[in-house]
């Protein structure tokens, strides 16, 4: 159970109007992450309620509420700001939430958890739900015994096509020419749908492309909840900070045709998150060479069908040495299969779905679907050298000058670096380079002195040897 729930479930209940005044402090571009905590948690109190207009409800996949973990999440917006809400609810109040369609209203009592900046969301933990009353009916109008109602006004649409037109046929674009939708086209009443950014427009890109528009590309394009996408790109940022890949920083974890990831200190010997991709020009060469092959999920039904015991250790859970063992043994980040235990092939990418899906506890196909569109898309956002990756809370990925040409790196922000641990290795490695700084600038100033020494004495000498030399000549 989380504390902040636990201290805020009875504190006094604020009103929407707060709310509003809260999201306009958050929504301030000049403001870090560490800004928006330090702002909610001065909050007196986190309780508030609020009413939203219901966009999606998917089964939570993340929480932090033990009392939330089966139950189900809504996704919304406030009516009178349209910022997007999402709410997590308990399991005794799944069969009301479930029953919620789009566009239904929502009148909320929640505790606040955080604002995603990534996202411009606010996350709430729910307590108690109830729909909002319908809206009066208007006034009824006194009309004449014999008037006839008013016609409908006609629209383009209602006009019958001129004499020999043709009607233009329905089109469907492919996914990389025309943004996809996430969702369904928004019927009489309800919100329509938000436009995505297509692949090809986050390539064609110069601007900055932030986490949330890779993440609402990656739900339109597999055809998932963004939530479900949210918590496959999270869970692969957990595996790539997971300390186990690093052994203390002795380590580098690679992931082939992408790049390398490691530890690094900076000079306040904060740890970092270091990474390499591989050069612009081998990235472009890679998706050239896999065209437009979509992955295979054919192991996953093989995978389902097997016997219990799928590795050597008997467990069905993979965990982070199982994914280091199958990158050492020479495992593929893509499609290439190794032999790991003694009836299982699962290449790198594919055991990093399985682990993701295992903690995410999402079907496996669709993790498997969404990571790999993830590493797609970010390989051929690289390959193109044009736009920086913003990811919420975690760093930048930019380009910078390798010796192989353009490719890109990274910067960690202060957020993920608190997060990382403390590597031994590249601290005693940084006090020895120091240490042998600090000796050889003493050694230095030593022979400085002694040069200087020997520059100042010198014409003494000589002028004093001169002198016993006039002396001596005199007698």
């Amino acid at each position: 159970m989380s504390s902040v729930f636990d201290d805020h479930r009875d504190s006094p209940l604020e009103s929407e109007d707060k709310l509003i005044a809260l999201i306009d402090a958050l929504s301030d571009k000049k403001l870090y992450s560490a800004d928006h905590e330090r702002i909610i948690d001065e909050l007196a109190s986190r309780r508030f309620r609020f009413s939203i207009a219901v966009d999606q409800v998917s089964k939570t996949y993340l929480t932090g509420l033990s009392s939330h973990s089966d139950g189900q999440t809504v996704d919304g917006h406030l009516a009178a700001t349209d910022t997007q809400v999402q709410v997590q609810f308990p399991q005794e109040l799944n069969q009301q939430i479930s029953a919620l369609s789009r566009s239904d209203s929502l009148v909320v009592e929640g505790i606040l958890n955080r604002w995603v900046s990534g996202l411009d969301r606010l996350e709430f933990w729910g307590l108690t739900p109830t729909e909002a009353a319908a809206e009066p009916p208007d006034p009824i109008t006194a009309v004449a015994p014999n008037a006839v109602p008013p016609a409908p006004p006609k629209t383009a649409a209602d006009a019958p096509p001129a004499t020999g037109a043709a009607i233009p046929p329905a089109v469907i674009s492919p996914e990389e020419t025309v943004a996809p939708q996430m969702s369904e086209a928004a019927g009489p009443g309800e919100r329509p749908a938000p436009t995505v950014k297509s692949r090809a427009e986050l390539v064609a890109t110069d601007a900055p492309i932030s986490s949330r528009q890779i993440i609402e590309y990656l739900a339109a394009a597999c055809q998932v909840p963004v939530a479900q996408a949210a918590a496959v790109v999270d869970g692969f940022w957990n595996f790539l900070t997971d300390p186990a890949h690093y052994d203390g920083g002795r380590r580098a974890l690679t992931l082939p045709h992408f790049g390398t990831f490691r530890l690094g200190l900076d000079h306040n010997r904060k740890t970092l998150l270091v990474f390499r991709s591989r050069s612009c020009r081998d990235l472009h060469d890679r998706l050239e060479a896999r065209g437009d092959r979509p992955p295979d999920t054919t192991w996953i039904r093989r995978r389902n069908q097997a016997p219990a015991a799928r590795h050597t250790s008997g467990s069905q859970e993979w965990s982070t040495g199982d994914v280091l063992t199958a990158a050492r043994a020479g495992g593929s980040f893509d499609d290439d299969p190794i032999a790991i235990g003694r009836d299982q092939q699962l290449s790198l990418k594919r055991r990093t779905a399985v682990r993701i899906a295992q903690a995410t506890q999402l079907d496996l196909d669709v993790a498997f679907r969404v990571v790999w569109k993830l590493i797609e898309t970010v390989t051929a956002i690289m390959a193109a050298g044009r736009a920086p990756i913003r990811w919420a809370t975690r760093g930048e990925m930019k380009r910078v000058q390798g010796p192989d040409g353009a490719q890109y790196g990274f910067r960690t922000y202060a957020r993920l670096s608190s997060t990382l641990p403390v590597v031994p290795a590249l601290e005693r490695a940084a006090s020895s380079r120091s240490q042998r700084f600090r000796a050889g600038n003493a050694s230095g100033s030593k022979g400085c002195l002694l040069a200087l020494s020997a520059l100042i004495l010198a014409p003494c000498f000589y002028f004093v040897i001169g002198l016993i030399r006039g002396v001596i000549d005199a007698h």
